[in-house]
């Protein structure tokens, strides 16, 4: 029970984090768009 609070109170930095991840994927895939084009 106590892994699941826990995973409960990371929850917020784990969507966070996937959101950066996917931001900075999203800018890396079109600054390599624009290099290429």
């Amino acid at each position: 029970m106590e892994v699941f609070f826990l995973l409960l109170t990371s929850f917020p930095d784990i969507i966070m984090t996937y959101n950066l991840v996917a931001s900075s994927l999203k800018n890396f895939k079109t600054y390599c768009l624009s290099i290429f084009v």
